[in-house]
């Protein structure tokens, strides 16, 4: 039979617990890789090893997995091909069905430049995560690929929605529920994720708010060595003087990285298509952590530590306000329905997006962390060739904040509170005390201050980058055919 698979993936994945998983399921003979203790190489050999523990456990080996995977393993002896994903989706994966074969890959422009006439935007799908695929090649011919892939079902193998239902009943007593059990989960989570640049050092992306600080304070009291990086914008602190500070606390060193106006004008353009997604506010974050991906990448860097993910996991998202220097006042951009956010099945969908969805709340892009994480975080930095260690994301962790109900959270002061009741050991050992934390202000990456001066959405949005034109830079790129003022419309002031 000729080629039918055509796999662009650049990443594969990492899994961090591959001799504890041996252990648990005693497979694999004296002469495989992953039992000659080269965990190391599983990269190179992920999609054998996944695929061998699935044949020999199921679905329970691969929901004993700890990391981030991509998965096609096209097997020429049971003459069937099998895909699965990691349980958050942090490994982005997308695929592609025509008449002539499947396409994979970890971006849509990778399937595109593969595919190239039969390439459709709508038709490329995002493989949803904590499933996994098994395409049986007995039904393919010539003029039924497609069929053949509908005919094997995608299977789920962790179901992140029981979990936190679980969970919430197991916290519904706040009084006896001790939260400091949660810190040596991230802290492991570190452990396992350090360190993969070449010269030994971590490195954490600091942006003066609470999330990060967070990891700061876990990273140092797990023994991990860090440096930290903050993005400036044409030398304007704003809030990187908080990120500073907070290294000094910390006794590490700290680095500003300067980006200036006329890079972040020039760039946007490459910020859609590296993002594939037409959303501003991903966008606009996608700016930035492209050019702050450039600037570690030419340093010799390879990855760093981030905050991700705590925001969707408490609801804690306002709405979303940029200072226009022209205007001389704030614009809104997006406003948020914070009660119906903080809502637990809400916080679900951001997170991990509810199971039922097979994939589809987004085709494309998917849904949860997997959709906006991926698209403005995660593809950026592997553009240029890092990769971007999001500790928060471990099901244990992430499932019992979530699990939370909106009356607990704010019991206890919703993010802050939460983090302080964490992290309560680490921060006052190493100098902060309740106040700082309760009263530490949300920054997001491309707002350097609270209000968004001095940052990456002040330059963009005074510079013409709206929705309209966002959408209309998109159509170009993937001649996606979306109707620009009306896609605008639902996209902008929507709850």
């Amino acid at each position: 039979m000729r080629k039918i698979v055509f796999d662009s993936r650049i990443k594969k994945g990492r899994i961090w617990n591959v001799k504890d998983v041996i252990s648990k399921f005693h497979f694999g003979d004296k002469d495989s890789p992953w039992n000659k203790g080269v965990e190391e190489t599983t990269e190179f050999w992920i999609d054998d090893f996944v695929y061998e523990g699935f044949c020999s456990h199921g679905k329970e080996f691969l929901k004993a997995l700890e990391g981030r995977f991509a998965i096609v393993y096209d097997d020429p002896v049971q003459q069937r091909i099998f895909l699965a994903r990691d349980w958050i989706g942090e490994m982005p994966f997308h695929y592609l069905v025509t008449k002539t074969g499947f396409y994979f890959g970890n971006t849509i422009n990778a399937i595109k430049d593969d595919a190239e006439h039969q390439f459709l935007y709508e038709d490329v799908r995002a493989f949803p995560q904590s499933y996994f695929h098994i395409i049986d090649k007995k039904y393919l011919d010539e003029g039924n690929i497609d069929a053949a892939f509908r005919t094997g079902k995608r299977k789920l193998y962790y179901d992140f929605e029981d979990d936190v239902l679980e969970k919430v009943n197991e916290q519904l007593d706040l009084k006896t529920y001790d939260f400091t059990q949660l810190a040596p989960i991230l802290k492991n989570a570190i452990k396992n994720r350090a360190t993969k640049n070449p010269d030994g050092m971590n490195y954490l992306l600091l942006s003066g708010g609470l999330d990060s600080l967070s990891i700061a304070v876990a990273m140092k009291d797990a023994g991990v060595p860090f440096e930290t990086f903050t993005l400036t914008v044409d030398d304007k602190l704003g809030e990187a003087g908080v990120a500073s500070m907070f290294s000094k606390k910390l006794g590490v060193k700290h680095h500003l990285v300067n980006i200036t106006t006329e890079e972040i004008i020039k760039n946007y353009g490459e910020a859609v298509w590296v993002s594939e997604t037409y959303h501003l506010y991903n966008v606009y974050c996608t700016v930035g952590m492209l050019l702050l991906g450039e600037k570690l990448s030419e340093l010799g860097i390879k990855s760093a530590f981030c905050g991700e993910a705590m925001n969707e996991a408490v609801g804690d998202y306002k709405d979303w306000s940029v200072y226009n220097p022209i205007l001389r006042k704030n614009v809104l951009i997006q406003k948020i329905n914070t009660e119906k956010l903080q809502g637990i099945a809400e916080r679900i969908l951001y997170v991990h997006g509810h199971t039922s969805d097979d994939g589809k709340y987004n085709r494309q892009l998917g849904t949860g962390l997997a959709k906006h994480a991926g698209a403005r975080m995660i593809k950026p930095f592997m553009k240029n060739g890092l990769e971007l260690e999001c500790p928060y994301y471990e099901h244990d962790f992430l499932s019992s904040i979530v699990a939370l109900t909106p009356e607990q959270l704010n019991q206890i002061g919703y993010k802050p509170g939460l983090l302080w009741r964490i992290f309560q050991n680490d921060f006052t050992r190493y100098g902060f005390d309740e106040e700082q934390i309760m009263h530490c202000k949300k920054i997001r990456l491309q707002d350097a201050t609270e209000n968004g001066e001095y940052g990456i959405s002040s330059v963009l949005i005074t510079t013409g980058f709206d929705q309209e034109k966002t959408l209309s830079i998109f159509n170009s790129i993937f001649n996606s055919g979306y109707n620009v003022k009306v896609k605008s419309e639902k996209l902008l002031c929507t709850e």
